[in-house]
């Protein structure tokens, strides 16, 4: 979609929910919008909010248009992005309408001036617009020994804490539940960050002083204030690289180190990805092989980490100790990411054997396992996992037996989807054991009926896939599941399918529910249309649907394009 092509309708339907919309339509005729800069291919403007002002951007990306808002709401297109886009409809951005300009000249320019004179134009700049020192702030890494020599500056942390406590401030934090729309989703206190920006400016002491009180801060908010982590994540980031920026001996570290320690039992590590960061802080302190063994060293006297075994067969690593590291994870393997790990040490050694004995013994120990036991919160991406690794290598040695073993291994103590149906199927066929196995997988598929459904129409057994969706309280995506499946062979019954879907949608009474009852409706027109060639029964059925709900304005929206 092209600004220039942009209707109310495109606008409607970029926004996140009908109320955000009429809210943001609200904004643009109360006149909250102040065009700043456009383009033919973007946009800029500030909206008055009820707690501030906002910045909002929108440009053209190929052929989408990408916004964005710095308010604090979380979704994608916010009230103020809608203000901003029907205000752009109603021309009040043609007073600022500007062709995109050229930086060449600029950037001869910029080359040609005085080093000196080039530093005091960007430093004059900076001091003049917070925006644009912000922006410079995040983007230009600042030299480690240029931090050192600055000066430690108590007035200016204790002016920082100060701000700190402003944005905690839990009156303050309640222009985040007015203006974002809050209900259910964690608390982003973006105002937080250009503080964390700033603070990276300081000498490194300073910088620990600061973001560690961040952290400890907004620690003790995250639960009662339902506030996001993402701010506190920064600031460890920010802790653990001033903590190198200070260069100490591995001893003088050692408080260091204590301090992330003791943070992974806080309650923020409950949330989000703090504990992720924590260890992340750790990696990044560690840079001398004392620090690896005073961090063995504490982990081993705390039980309360679940992750210390681990951590420290890592650590071991990082030392070239792999008679401890191969000591401490055979002791420790209990997840998938654990054999996983043990088993990509042996694959770098290049040792065979060892590889695909350590993954067959995560089978064995799986299948050893009760059934619904969890195997914890481990799950690899998709071909990373231990099942695709040894089922990748029985294909390439052809060795169909013990592919044949370790795919129904994987049914049994995993689940069945239908390419694992299908694989399983051609094994058994080709080593004559499908009609042992066939029962086995029914059985699993019964478990899950989308699968169920997508295996009946795999084996053409149409009846069963047609009473499996038409049974008492089936789920609607078996139900389309098997409609688009027998549409060629029982184009009636897909029909029947899809207009009782429709009318459920529309019984909803929502924008959403009308959304896929239109969807249902579009399946409906091409079953008429393009497999039974009946066009005019499909042109009276839509006639009734739209005279049915005449009365209904966002459904007839819907309906306009069948």
């Amino acid at each position: 979609m092209k600004l220039t092509s942009m209707t109310r309708d495109d606008i409607r339907r970029m926004a996140d929910s009908t109320e955000i919309f009429r809210r943001g339509a609200d904004y643009a005729n109360q006149g909250l919008v102040e065009p700043t800069a456009a383009t033919p291919t973007s946009l800029s403007a500030r909206v008055e909010g009820n707690y501030g002002e906002y910045r909002v951007t929108v440009r053209e990306s190929g052929n989408d248009l990408k916004a964005a808002c710095d308010c604090p709401y979380d979704g994608l297109v916010c009230k103020h992005i809608v203000a901003v886009l029907l205000c752009y409809l109603d021309g009040e951005f043609a007073d600022v309408q500007t062709e995109a300009p050229s930086t060449s000249v600029l950037q001869q320019t910029l080359t040609a001036m005085p080093h000196k004179d080039l530093v005091a134009l960007i430093t004059g700049l900076a001091e003049d617009n917070p925006d644009f020192l912000q922006i410079l702030l995040s983007r230009v890494t600042l030299a480690p020994a240029v931090l050192r020599q600055q000066p430690r500056d108590a007035g200016r942390v204790k002016t920082l804490k100060s701000r700190i406590a402003k944005e905690l401030n839990e009156d303050r934090l309640y222009r985040y539940y007015d203006d974002g729309g809050y209900d259910d989703a964690a608390v982003e206190v973006t105002a937080i960050e250009p503080i964390l920006t700033e603070i990276q400016t300081l000498n490194p002491a300073d910088q620990i002083d600061l973001s560690w009180h961040i952290v400890k801060t907004m620690n003790k908010m995250v639960e009662s204030h339902n506030l996001s982590t993402t701010q506190i994540e920064m600031a460890i980031e920010i802790y653990a690289k001033a903590v190198n920026a200070l260069q100490l001996p591995s001893a003088e570290k050692k408080p260091y180190f204590d301090t992330v320690l003791t943070a992974l039992s806080w309650d923020m590590c409950g949330y989000g990805g703090a504990d992720g960061t924590l260890k992340k802080a750790l990696d990044t302190m560690c840079t001398a092989p004392d620090d690896y063994r005073y961090l063995i060293q504490k982990l081993k006297k705390d039980t309360d980490i679940d992750e210390a075994a681990d951590w420290i067969a890592g650590y071991y690593l990082k030392l070239g100790d792999e008679a401890n590291y191969l000591k401490t994870r055979r002791e420790n393997l209990h997840t998938e990411a654990q054999f996983l790990d043990l088993a990509g040490y042996w694959e770098q050694k290049g040792n065979q054997k060892e590889y695909l004995a350590t993954l067959e013994s995560y089978v064995t120990d799986l299948a050893k396992r009760p059934a619904n036991t969890d195997y914890g919160w481990y799950a690899p991406p998709l071909g990373d996992g231990v099942f695709p690794r040894l089922i990748q290598h029985y294909e390439q040695q052809d060795d169909l037996e013990n592919l044949y073993r370790i795919l129904l291994t994987q049914v049994k103590t995993n689940y069945l989807n239908l390419e694992r149906y299908q694989r399983l199927r051609t094994v058994a066929r080709a080593i004559n054991k499908w009609e042992a196995c066939q029962p086995v997988l029914m059985e699993a598929a019964k478990r899950r009926p989308e699968v169920l459904a997508q295996v009946y129409l795999f084996e053409k057994q149409w009846d069963d896939a047609v009473k499996l969706a038409t049974a008492k309280g089936q789920s609607d995506n078996v139900k389309i599941t098997v409609a688009d499946g027998v549409k060629e062979v029982k184009p009636q019954v897909s029909l029947e399918i899809y207009r009782e879907l429709m009318e459920a949608n529309i019984a909803e009474r929502s924008r959403n529910g009308y959304n896929r009852g239109a969807k249902h409706a579009a399946a409906i027109k091409d079953i008429y249309c393009t497999i039974l060639k009946d066009k005019l029964t499909w042109a009276n059925f839509i006639q009734g649907v739209r005279t049915h709900y005449k009365r209904l304005p966002a459904l007839q929206d819907e309906f306009r394009n069948l």
